[in-house]
């Protein structure tokens, strides 16, 4: 083997030796959008995953606990193994169906102001409505339980009462951040609502 072939199969192997250091969730990467509580403490962070349309979902101890694949029309989401957790189709301009491991898991309509999220048989989970006075968040008997506020680059979401419940770090997406508040859905699934909405803004 001559010196120029020795070059080309030392540089092949440096490439693959790069694509394996990477280390998904490392905290020297910096996350697209962190989700913290009322303290502050990172409940969850989307970093940019290993190829183009996808995400990783990442604890406060920089795991991978699951991971978003945006391709097309659809958002799925994954756990921690790759499993599927729930798949997101956009079935027309303002209509979305979730699929989870067993099936039909959920559905969403939009309107002019308001986002309704049900379940395959129309049992309501919540509601986000937009107006010009700002973002309301109603619960399954159509009571406010949340609102939306802007603060500084970041979005708040306080409950009625005006106590802090969620931080969106950055966010500029009012709207879909209410999907952070609507009741019954966990979080992985109510951060796979606000990317979706994030992305699918009217």
């Amino acid at each position: 083997m001559n010196t120029r072939h020795l070059l080309l199969a030392a540089l092949a192997l440096a490439g693959c030796k790069d694509k394996t250091l990477r280390v998904p969730c490392a905290s020297s990467q910096a996350a697209r959008l962190e989700i913290r509580d009322s303290s502050g403490a990172l409940e969850l962070a989307l970093k940019d995953g290993a190829r183009p349309g996808a995400s990783d979902l990442c604890d406060a101890s920089a795991q991978r606990v699951g991971g978003l694949v945006h391709e097309g029309q659809v958002l799925t989401l994954f756990d921690r193994k790759d499993g599927l957790v729930l798949r997101l189709r956009q079935g027309g301009p303002d209509d979305f169906s979730g699929e989870g491991p067993k099936g039909p898991r959920l559905r969403v309509h939009r309107d002019r102001q308001e986002v309704r999220v049900v379940s395959p048989d129309g049992i309501p989970f919540g509601s986000v409505v937009t107006s010009d006075t700002g973002v309301l968040i109603y619960n399954k008997a159509s009571a406010p339980i949340a609102s939306v506020e802007k603060r500084d680059e970041d979005l708040v979401v306080k409950t009625t009462d005006g106590a802090v419940t969620t931080y969106l770090v950055p966010s500029a997406s009012p709207g879909a951040a209410g999907m952070l508040a609507v009741e019954g859905l966990p979080l992985p699934e109510r951060l796979a609502l606000y990317v979706l909405f994030s992305q699918n803004a009217r």
